[in-house]
């Protein structure tokens, strides 16, 4: 099994300002835009999420179960119930469901310090020596420990991002994608040839650039600044798995509006009355939390709800 990223104008899927501080700017700027859609295809059908964990997460082992048991909740919840305003030109929505797939782990394969195409290439091989199964309908996220460097950016551009590889059998080769309107207009080819993934890495790393607080609800695990990333990068994986379906005038997707918003209100062009704001509360430990899902506190970023009228607002449900 073999795999190559696809080219960018279909690969590159959330923006990448040049420091953190213009990311805060950029989606600032983002809610004024109303959120369009671009021809492209949603992904339709339930996922399944597999982890690889790359790099030393030997330490305490804490954050695997925290953040799988997060994955299991994580559909069907109202926050992830946004999505399924995201339609394509088919017809076809979100779908409600999202399984936990399989953890695995990954020490070093393609060195400490990774590209975004090093990333992709621990993904294929994981799928390749049987650690991770090949699902067409899954997404596979590697989560990189607080030494790995992903050299795109990570800390000081972005704190996660999703793209997609294609995949090929054995001896067949593997081949960019062809970008552009035709490739939308074929689902079935689409689904079968490319693999979704994704990456996050140890917040611990970012010191709080990525993550809102030093102890979260869950404890001084990075896996709470972490879960709120990886439910940000789904959301965006499907509604606009290719970067060409869902996303604003700034190219920000549908969480990319809500980045380091925590409850709701503060649209363009929608409702965000007092009505409409969900407060965080502090949750047992005394740290800040806004959703639960399966009986366990989380802090997630907001997702943007359309209002059908062309605007929206952050929400949590």
């Amino acid at each position: 099994m073999t795999g190559t990223p696809i080219p960018p104008e279909e690969r590159e899927s959330s923006l990448r300002p040049s420091s953190f501080a213009a990311t805060l700017a950029v989606a600032a700027q983002g809610t004024r835009h109303a959120i369009g859609y671009h021809g492209g295809q949603v992904v339709d059908h339930p996922i399944t999420v597999y982890y690889l964990w790359y790099g030393n997460w030997s330490s305490n082992g804490v954050e695997i179960p925290i953040v799988e048991e997060f994955t299991r909740h994580l559909g069907g919840s109202p926050w992830w119930g946004i999505n399924s305003q995201y339609a394509d030109s088919r017809g076809a929505r979100p779908s409600d469901s999202v399984a936990m797939g399989k953890s695995a782990f990954d020490a070093y394969s393609q060195g400490a310090v990774v590209s975004d195409d090093e990333i992709a290439a621990a993904v294929v091989s994981a799928i390749a020596r049987g650690a991770l199964p090949d699902d067409p309908r899954g997404v596979y996220m590697v989560l990189g420990s607080a030494d790995v460097d992903a050299t795109s950016g990570f800390c000081t551009a972005y704190c996660g991002f999703h793209k997609v590889v294609t995949m090929r059998g054995p001896g067949n080769g593997a081949h960019p994608s062809s970008p552009g309107p035709s490739a939308a207009q074929q689902p079935a080819p689409r689904q079968h040839q490319h693999r979704y993934y994704g990456y996050v890495g140890d917040p611990r790393r970012c010191g709080l650039g990525c993550s809102m607080q030093h102890v979260g609800p869950n404890g001084p695990s990075p896996a709470d600044g972490m879960v709120s990333i990886i439910a940000h990068e789904l959301a965006e994986v499907v509604t606009d798995p290719f970067a060409d379906a869902w996303y604003d005038a700034a190219g920000l997707e549908n969480a990319d509006k809500c980045i380091w918003v925590f409850g709701g209100g503060g649209g363009g062009g929608g409702d965000a009355s007092s009505s409409s704001q969900q407060q965080t509360y502090r949750a047992a430990n005394g740290a800040l939390a806004n959703v639960q899902l399966g009986g366990k506190d989380y802090l997630l970023q907001a997702n943007w709800k359309l209002d059908g009228r062309g605007g929206g607002r952050c929400s949590m449900s």
